[in-house]
């Protein structure tokens, strides 16, 4: 979990920590496309 005290002190990196995420969760996203993509076209 996140630390609320650790969070209080980084005001000024909530936007930084926000986008990571964002683009973390992108990622897995087009990580699974991909997999079932490839599965897909491997299939024959």
């Amino acid at each position: 979990m996140i630390n609320k005290k650790l969070m209080g002190l980084l005001e000024e990196s909530k936007q930084q920590i926000r986008n990571t995420v964002m683009w973390n969760w992108f990622s897995l996203l087009a990580n699974v496309v991909f997999i079932f993509t490839m599965a897909y076209l491997f299939e024959d």
